[in-house]
Parts: structure tokens; sequence; C-alpha cells
């Protein structure tokens, strides 16, 4: 507005002028009275001051009076300001930029206020301030731009400015999209050509393009490429049906921005060839039940179909059918092999696409019959029970054969063979078999002499004897016998007796002239007698005693059993070959031997023997020492004794001789160098026998001269 001065002065005239000292406001330099309205001017970044010195002059009746000045000043605020903002292009989903406002202005506070024209792409119709980073939003299928106003705010020195909006844009492309691809699933058969997939989308500006990759190129299709997918021809190798998955990936670009979109898929399943595995040619047997002929396939999944055709009905076979070839009887009436080719036509069908694959062809042979004949012969050789033969005769079936007979033999013919009933299996090189009809052969029966024998003993008259007995059996009758030796019943020559050891034989013919000779072994056990040995352990010369083991040895004759022993004293009896006994008590004892024989026999033998104390000692009862030459001394008749004392004592019992040698001599009737007188006398005789016993004896005698 204009500026005024004024003064209090009431009289004269008061005049101003006035100066100022920054002129880029857009004020002059100086002047004179009011200072008139102007237009402010900053165009600078930050407040401008001008001071302005405004000197008054009073003139009052002619005299002019200058008064001191006075000063204010004129503040310009720069224009409010805000510096240029980038546009920002944006996808779908992301996170914009955070949009910071700022000004050249390096004063004042500026401030910033905004509005949105498109709040589609999720931010707010207004604001202030700093525009954070949000995420962009754009649901439709062209891109979104909103047009941002920004309007800067100064303020400084209490006046506040507002400055010139700015401009700036955020754009947001839609999400890149591609038209769902469900429609373009496929199921085709291998080697099957499919469609070209054309790949399109909803957006309806900018670019959108398509990257596409295949996780199963066994189907015939890349790993991956760009843009739709031509016509191509499908494979699959395999057992099973395989499926590839294509995932197509959409770009859209737009405002130099390009952005991906979500995925989509389709699959293109591949079904394998239909395909019936390898059937090996048959061959079969006029009149046989064929096997069920079963198709089968190496694929695993969906279902595998077959249809067949025969060329040649005649074999038994329909000429056409669907599904396996159930049994059927082979039939060929003619001499002759007969074929059919069978040609069967697999049919696959998986994921509702039926597929037809390549036919397989094998053949079925039916053979002529095989006819056995054969010519046997008896088995009549004496000498040889496997003397038959049968000749066989065989025509039909195919290539070589091969033969079973019922005894297990596996030649053509049969040689060499006993009596009975024989057929023979016939089998051909394809396994054919016809049966033979039932040979037979025939041989007398077995020619058998059987022998019993029978051992007739006679304890009493200590001899045996043995009845060879025969019973002849088989061959053909009449019988002619002839025994080598031995005596023969009158009555019948079939019974012979022996008497003696020894080998025997008897021939038997038969009406045959087969002969059978028996050899018979003639050794039955012989009788004998009792009879044993005695031997001693101990001094025999000193008699049996007490003391002696006596060793009692079988010498018996004859082929005995067993031997006891009763050694008549009341002990057990014993048994044994050779027995040692020995007596606790003097006697006669009778010992009595019993031998055991064959065929109950029995012999007994008896000995009688004496049994002393182990020592003989007898005491004379007188002696007449007369020089004679006989009897002139006494002394005791000893055997056994190792040591011996002899006292003689007068009837005083006076001590009149006495001698200790092992052999004594004797007294001779001298006492003192006098012939003793005649009259009685006593002997007392110590001792010791060979088996260490002490004796004592003691006994009168008579001296006579």
């Amino acid at each position: 507005s204009e500026i005024i001065f004024t003064t209090v002065n009431t009289e004269g005239a008061t005049t101003y002028s006035w100066t100022n000292d920054n002129t880029s406001i857009g004020l002059s330099s100086s002047g004179t009275g009011n200072i008139p309205v102007f237009s402010v001017i900053n165009s600078t970044v930050t407040a401008q001051v001008a001071n302005i010195s405004v000197t008054p002059n009073y003139n009052y009746n002619g005299v002019v009076c200058t008064g001191p000045s006075e000063e204010f000043t004129i503040t310009v605020n720069p224009g409010a300001q805000v510096n240029a903002i980038d546009s920002q292009v944006l996808c779908n989903g992301d996170i914009s930029n955070e949009v910071i406002f700022t000004t050249t202005n390096t004063d004042g506070t500026t401030t910033y206020n905004w509005i949105n024209d498109n709040t589609s792409i999720g931010l707010p119709g207004s604001g202030s301030g700093t525009i954070p980073s949000f995420g962009v939003v754009n649901t439709s299928n062209t891109s979104q731009t909103a047009t941002i106003t920004v309007t800067p705010t100064y303020d400084n020195n209490g006046v506040v400015c507002v400055g010139t909006p700015e401009l700036f844009t955020i754009t947001v492309n839609p999400d890149a999209q591609v038209d769902s691809l469900e429609s373009w699933n496929t199921v085709a058969c291998d080697g099957d050509f499919t469609p070209t997939y054309i790949f399109t989308t909803s957006n309806t500006d900018g670019t959108t393009s398509y990257e596409w990759t295949n996780n199963n190129p066994a189907i015939g299709l890349a790993e991956s490429g760009s843009g739709g997918i031509p016509s191509f021809s499908v494979t699959n190798s395999s057992s099973t049906t395989i499926t590839a998955t294509i995932t197509v990936t959409p770009t859209y670009e737009n405002s130099g921005l390009s952005c991906s979109g979500t995925a989509d898929t389709f699959t293109i399943t591949v079904n394998p060839s239909p395909q019936v595995d390898e059937v090996q040619d048959i061959v079969l047997c006029n009149n046989e039940d064929s096997e069920i002929i079963t198709f089968t396939t190496s694929n695993s999944d969906g279902t595998t179909t077959y249809n067949w055709t025969n060329d040649n009905p005649s074999i038994g076979l329909a000429a056409s059918g669907a599904g396996d070839i159930p049994s059927f009887t082979a039939t060929n009436p003619s001499i002759v092999s007969e074929g059919a080719l069978i040609t069967v036509t697999p049919t696959y069908n998986n994921n509702g696409i039926v597929c037809v694959g390549n036919p397989e062809t094998f053949s079925i042979t039916v053979l002529s019959e095989i006819v056995v004949s054969g010519t046997p012969s008896d088995a009549v050789d004496c000498n040889d029970a496997n003397s038959g033969d049968i000749d066989l005769l065989v025509s039909g079936g195919s290539g070589s054969y091969s033969f079973l007979w019922s005894n297990g033999a596996t030649t053509e013919d049969l040689s060499n063979i006993p009596s009975g009933e024989y057929s023979v299996e016939v089998t051909d090189t394809e396994g054919c078999i016809a049966q033979s009809e039932t040979f037979t052969i025939w041989r007398q029966d077995d020619f058998i002499v059987d022998l019993q024998t029978s051992i007739d003993p006679n304890c009493e008259g200590n001899f045996v004897s043995q009845i060879n007995d025969i019973t002849i059996s088989g061959g053909v009758p009449p019988y002619s016998i002839n025994w080598s030796s031995g005596s023969v019943s009158i009555d019948d020559s079939s019974v012979m007796t022996a008497y003696e050891n020894g080998t025997y034989t008897v021939l038997v013919t038969d009406s045959f002239g087969c002969q059978i000779e028996t050899e018979i072994i003639v050794d039955f056990a012989e009788l004998g007698d009792a009879s044993f040995d005695l031997t001693s352990s101990g001094q025999i010369d000193c008699g049996i005693s007490i003391f002696n083991d006596l060793i009692f040895t079988n010498t018996s004759s004859g082929d005995y059993i067993s031997v006891s022993w009763d050694f008549g004293n009341g002990s057990p009896v014993v048994t044994g070959d050779s027995v040692t006994y020995t007596y606790p008590n003097p006697g006669s004892y009778t010992v009595t031997q019993t031998v055991e024989y064959n065929y109950g026999c029995f012999e007994t033998y008896t000995e009688q023997i004496e049994v002393s104390d182990g020592y003989d000692i007898v005491l004379p009862t007188a002696f007449s020492p007369n020089g004679d030459g006989m009897n002139d001394t006494i002394r005791p008749v000893y055997g056994c004794i190792n040591s011996i004392e002899m006292y003689i004592y007068d009837t005083f019992g006076s001590l009149i001789y006495y001698e200790n040698n092992a052999e004594l001599i004797g007294w001779d009737g001298i006492l003192e160098g006098r012939k003793a007188e005649n009259g009685n006398y006593l002997m007392v005789v110590k001792g010791v026998t060979i088996y260490q016993e002490n004796i004592n004896r003691q006994g009168v005698f008579t001296l006579l001269r």
C-alpha cells in the first residue's frame, strides 16, 4: 500500500524526502513525499530488507527547518517455491519411492500441500508434507496415471507466501496377464501333432510378451521358448502316459517399464504307443487242448485291449476275436502239419483318448498224429531172465522222437528185458506225446530151489547130524535131483542127511534143461567130553594147601559154550574157561566141572582133591639105634618148613638133646658118650613154614635097642 508520512506539527508546511538502501525490492533509491504503491520484488532465495530513511523539512515563514530523520524497513519475502519432482513409473504391487519436497529458499519455512487426481493407484486424494512410500495398485487392464499437484507455502517475518504449484505423475502399470490356459490342456497319442498354442491377454495397452517352460522334454517339445508354441509331433517312448506341464509367464511393458505377471500352466499328456508283447510261435499236437493265449503289454497304465484274426480256422480256432485267445482243441486230420497266422492289434485307451498300435503276428502250427506200433519177443532163456525184447516202429509227429518206457528206459527199442507188461510214451521234437499199446513179455516162473536145514543132536551118543530138505518151484516141471553125497531118503530124494561137516551140492534140472546147483555148508558144533587140569601158584610139592591159589583150566573137547565149577565146599558156582580158587579150610573136596554144549547138551567131570594146612610134619614114636643102619636116629619127618628146632627131654624133664638145622641130623641115642637107656622120651619140635606160619609140636617116643 502507499506509505504516507505525517507529522505532529500543526502549522507550517512539512515535506519529506527519503532514501532506500536496497533498490532490489522494486523501490527507487530516493524520493520525496509519500512512497506510492509499488510491486515489491524478491528474486532471491532469502528475504530482502530495504532500510528507508525519511527526513522531514519544516517550512514556516520562509524558513525551512530540517528535522531528524526517521527510519523504517520494507522486508520482501522471496516467492514460495518447490523444486521439480521426478515422475515415477511402477508395476502393480511395487513400493513407490518416498517423495520428499524441497525448495531453493534458504530461510523462512516452506511447507507443501499436494493433491492427487487418481486415487485408484493407492494414494489418497490429498495430503501435506512428504509423500511416504506406498504399495501402488492397478487392478485394471490398462496403465493408470495419477497427476500430483504440489503447492509450496513460505512463512517468514510473519508473512505467509503461497508459491506456484509443481506437477509430477505416478504411472502404475497393470499386472502382466495371460488369459486362462485351461483350454489348451491337450491329450494326444504318441506321434500325433498338437494344435498351435497362441497366448492372449486381457490388458488393452502396453505390450505383453510370453516366456514358457516345459518340465518334460520327453514329449518332443523344447525345455523353454518365447511367444506361442507351434504345432509339433508329440513323442512318448515309455510304457506309461507322460505329462508335460507348460508354464507360461507373461511380461507387460509400458512407459519403459516391464512388469512380470502371474504364470499360468497347461498340460500336454502323451499316451504311449499301444503295444502288445511278442507272442512266441506255438506248436500244438493234434487234439491237444491249447493253453489260454494271454496278450500282455509293457504299458503299465491305461487300458490296452486286443483284437486278433486267424487266417486258417481249420486248426480249430475261430477266424477272429477280441481279448485273449481262449483254450481250444487243435485239430489236424491230415498227415502233414497245418499252420495259421494270428494277427493281434493293440488299442490303448487312457485320458479319454484311444490310440491304435502296430499289429503283432505269430503262428500256430498243429502237427499230425504220432503212430506207434511194436513187436515183442518173450524172455525164455534159462540163464537170462532179461532175454526179452520189443522192436518199436514210430511215424508221424515232427522231428526226432524221445522215448520213455514204463520201466524207465529211454531207448527206442527194448532189449534184455524180463517178463512183464511194457508201454512206451513217445514224444516228438515239439513235445507231442503218443502212448503205445501194452506189450506183454512172457517168461516161465523163476526156477527156485529153497534149502531148509535142521540140526539133529544126540547128546547121549555124543554126535550131531544135519537134515537138508529142498523145495522146488518155478521153471517147467518135472525136475530131476542129484545130491553130491550124503544119505538120501529113498521115498523122497528131496531130503538128504549129513553126519559130517563139509560142503555138499544138489543139482536140480527142469524139463527145459534149466539147472540150479545149490551149495550146502554143513558146519554144526561138535559135542565132546568134560575135563580139566589143576595147577597151583604155590609149593605144590608140599601138597595142596589152604595157602595155594588153585588154577582150574578147562581142557574139554568139542565146541562147548560155557564151563561152570563147583568146588564142593558150598561156595558159589563160578564160570569161565580158567578160574582160580583158594580153599579157606583144609579137607577133602570133590570138584565138579559142568560143560555146556550146543543143542542143550551137558557133560560133567569130577575130581577129588585133598587140601592141607600148607606144611607136612610127622613125629616118630620109636627108634632103635643098634647100628644096623636102619632107624638108628630119631628126628621128625617134615616138609615145606623154612627153619626147625628139635628138643628131646627125658622123663624127668631134662633137655638131653637140641638141634637147629634146616636139615635135622637127628639124635642117635647117645647121652653124654654113653648109650641112653631104653625108655620113653619127649620130643618137642618148633619151626616156621614156607608160608611163615609158626609150628609147635611135641610127642613121646620110645628108645628100643
